[in-house]
């Protein structure tokens, strides 16, 4: 499922360095112009970079902007949320519109329950990896 709904297309699973941006279909009419502030191209607005999934369970709260609080809330936006901007990712649309992937309770279920596979208990519990301000 996650791979025939693309969502591997910007979330690479077996990349460790790349990095897309990408409009994910947030907000109809982007206000944070993400990657179009900074390059000054309008193509580039409402664009952000997409993140790796690698321990995403525990990284919340998600999109740039922390709107979601939950993996329920995302998986919910990608099944009938995705709003049609102006630069919306080419995987996300069905002809020019914003693609409703309408996803099922067990579809959604399934995706979660694969999202938490991505889990690294390992580097989650290494010193080495620990804050650098604790004791």
């Amino acid at each position: 499922l996650f791979i025939s709904s693309k969502c591997e297309n910007c979330h690479k699973i077996d990349q460790v360095n790349s990095v897309e941006f990408a409009s994910n279909g947030l907000d109809l009419n982007p206000t944070d112009r993400g990657l179009g502030a900074i390059s000054n191209s309008g193509s580039d607005n409402g664009k952000f970079k997409t993140p790796k999934l690698r321990n995403i369970e525990v990284t919340g709260p998600y999109m740039h902007d922390g709107r979601f609080e939950t993996l329920e809330e995302v998986v919910d936006f990608y099944s009938t949320g995705i709003q049609n901007s102006p630069n919306l990712h080419e995987d996300l649309k069905s002809g020019s519109q914003a693609r409703k992937f309408n996803y099922t309770a067990t579809e959604k279920a399934d995706l979660i329950s694969f999202l938490k596979t991505l889990t690294d208990e390992t580097l989650l519990t290494d010193e080495r990896w620990s804050s650098p301000y604790s004791e």
